[in-house]
C-alpha cells in the first residue's frame, strides 16, 4: 500500500504489478502551487507517474471526490474515492475517566 502518489507509486506499481494499492491525496493527481520552474517540472513528472500508476496498480484510493472529477474519466474509472478523516456524526468525545473506568484502567497509568 503506497501513501500518495507520484514517483514512489509509480514504482510501487511497477514492482508489485497488480498488488500494489495506491491512496492518493491531492496534489499527487493534480499538481501544486509551483513557484519555480522546477518546482512545476517535479509536479507534472509526479501527476504523470500517478497516472501511470493508477494503470499499473490493482487498486486506487482517493480520499475526496474532488480528486477524481476532472480526470480524464477512463482513469476516473479505476479509482475508488474513499474519504480519510472521522465521521462525527458515529464517533464522538468521550470524558477521559469514563472510558478508563469502564475499560477497567489505573486512571493515572500511562498508555502506550
Amino acid at each position: 500500500h503506497v501513501q500518495f502518489g507520484g514517483i514512489q507509486a509509480f514504482l510501487g506499481a511497477l514492482v508489485a504489478k497488480r498488488r500494489c494499492v495506491i491512496t492518493f491525496h491531492g496534489t499527487d493527481l493534480h499538481g501544486g502551487c509551483p513557484q519555480t520552474i522546477q518546482e512545476n517540472i517535479a509536479y507534472k513528472i509526479g501527476v504523470i507517474c500517478s497516472r501511470l500508476a493508477i494503470r499499473m496498480s490493482g487498486a486506487s484510493i482517493a480520499v475526496s471526490p474532488n480528486l477524481v472529477e476532472n480526470m480524464p474519466r477512463r482513469l476516473a474509472r479505476r479509482v475508488e474515492v474513499i474519504p480519510t478523516g472521522v465521521d462525527y456524526r458515529i464517533f464522538r468525545s468521550v470524558n477521559k475517566e469514563y472510558v478508563r473506568m469502564k475499560l477497567n484502567l489505573a486512571q493515572d497509568s500511562k498508555l502506550n
